[in-house]
Formats: structure tokens, C-alpha cells, sequence
């Protein structure tokens, strides 16, 4: 979320910003790391298994799973 920002002001990364965090909106790559952050927390530690972590999901179609 910082590097747009930094973007912005002229600090961009060599390659440019898009080479160095991707096209995904900021707002949406946040939420992506919450949601999947919780997913594995919440698998580990409570026992809930919302199967996001278990491959492609419709909610974050952005995100690309490597196997």
C-alpha cells in the first residue's frame, strides 16, 4: 500500500511500479492479505475451515495459487 503512494511522489522502484507489486488495486491487495491471513489463523488455531485457503476462489480471483 505504500509504494503507490511513494509512486506518487516520485520514488518509484526500478521497473516500475506496476513490475514491482502487480495491477491489484491497494485497497483490494489488503484486503486479500486480511482475509487470507484470518483464513489461516482461524484454520490452525480455531478449527474453522473456511476453504479459502485450499485453492481458487471466487471472492479473491486475483490471487494466483502455485502448487
Amino acid at each position: 500500500m505504500l509504494l503507490p503512494q511513494l509512486a506518487r511522489q516520485g520514488a518509484e522502484p526500478d521497473g516500475g511500479l506496476a513490475a514491482a507489486v502487480g495491477t491489484v488495486r491497494p485497497e483490494r491487495s489488503s484486503a486479500a492479505s486480511r482475509a487470507y491471513v484470518a483464513s489461516f489463523f482461524g484454520r490452525w488455531l480455531r478449527g474453522h475451515d473456511d476453504h479459502l485457503l485450499a485453492g481458487p476462489s471466487d471472492r479473491f480471483p486475483e490471487m494466483v495459487f502455485t502448487p
